[in-house]
């Protein structure tokens, strides 16, 4: 298995696994303060994302009749560094609670300071869902745990 960014042809597509979360109609990532990522989102401005949203193996009597639940979405849309703390700050307390983070949050400045955060304008997404009563099913029993959204994620 692959380490790091991949490549196709020195051109692209590069390829990085992030976690993420969402806040204000955006994309939220962090990431180590240099690095591919921060290198690319310099470079490119853009960046694309593909979403598992869930996913659950169905067993057949016959292996060929089985199958995979799943709804997935992909999208794209330019991406931007923040430099503010405030905003850099509201939007890892965003990433933590989105991560199951339950207690008190204080994030020390010295973390803020040395986390690269960055947001993604979604400008176009599309979607697959291939059971949508499993899918509604899904979503229903985990609204109040926003678990629809709590997947990786990749920019690239």
């Amino acid at each position: 298995m692959p380490v790091g960014p991949l490549r196709s042809g020195g051109r692209g597509p590069y390829i990085v696994p992030l976690t993420f979360s969402w806040q204000d109609d955006r994309l939220v990532f962090h990431a180590a303060r240099i690095g591919r990522k921060l290198d690319l989102i310099h470079r490119k401005g853009r960046a694309a994302f593909e979403i598992d949203l869930h996913s659950e193996v169905v067993v057949a009597a016959q292996a060929c009749d089985w199958t995979v639940r799943f709804a997935s979405l992909v999208g794209s849309g330019p991406i931007r560094i923040l430099e503010d703390e405030d905003e850099k700050g509201r939007a890892l307390e965003v990433l933590m609670r989105h991560n199951r983070h339950t207690g008190p949050l204080e994030i020390p400045v010295a973390a803020v300071r040395g986390t690269a955060v960055f947001k993604l304008q979604i400008e176009e997404m599309s979607g697959k869902c291939n059971d949508l009563e499993w899918f509604s099913q899904v979503v229903n029993r985990n609204k109040d745990n926003d678990e629809l959204s709590s997947s990786s994620g990749g920019g690239g």
